[in-house]
């Protein structure tokens, strides 16, 4: 098997986590996880440990945003990015064919530190995703008000905005603010 970063290397049996094997490339340090692998290993984990939110993901490594595609090292076909969110900034690579995950250098640590990598198969389907597009739209938009308000006046419509959303006179007050 290739390293779908590196193209060339081999990849090599190694141990992920206690009876989790991958494939590892001795270049860059990814790591291929087979669907059949991680499957036997959650089965074995059991219980879903909850997220962390303390857990202070890695950054990614500047190869990780590139726009090549990777293969599959077991039957060829284009892995697909899949933006991992929760205040995690990095996707990871899944094989839409065999199942399988590729992780570049650092990022099962990364989930790891943050509970997610007993739930990786999360990350791929349509709720989780729909929920980080809706994270990064909140995020981009967010951006768009501090910089119209700039950073204490956005702060103080925050504190305002709290304020009224747990009042139990919310609509009230909204309506006398848009009366002018």
């Amino acid at each position: 098997m290739k390293c779908p970063t590196c193209k060339t290397e081999e990849l090599v049996l190694s141990s992920l986590e206690n009876n989790l094997t991958s494939r590892q490339c001795g270049k860059c340090g990814g790591n291929w996880i087979p669907s059949f692998e991680y499957w036997k290993w959650r089965e074995q984990h059991k219980e879903s440990l909850p997220e962390n939110f303390a857990g202070q993901p890695v950054p990614p490594n500047p190869t990780t945003g590139a726009l090549i595609a990777k293969l599959c090292p077991e039957c060829n076909t284009i892995l697909i990015k899949y933006k991992v969110g929760h205040g995690v900034n990095f996707s990871i690579d899944q094989c839409s064919n065999c199942g399988g995950v590729w992780f570049d250098k650092d990022e099962w640590e990364a989930l790891k530190a943050r509970s997610l990598h007993d739930d990786v198969y999360m990350i791929f389907t349509a709720p989780w995703q729909s929920q980080v597009r809706s994270e990064e739209s909140r995020r981009a938009q967010e951006e768009i008000y501090r910089r119209k308000f700039g950073e204490e006046g956005f702060d103080e419509i925050q504190r305002m905005k709290e304020w009224i959303d747990g009042h139990p006179r919310k609509q009230e007050i909204i309506a006398y603010l848009m009366s002018g």
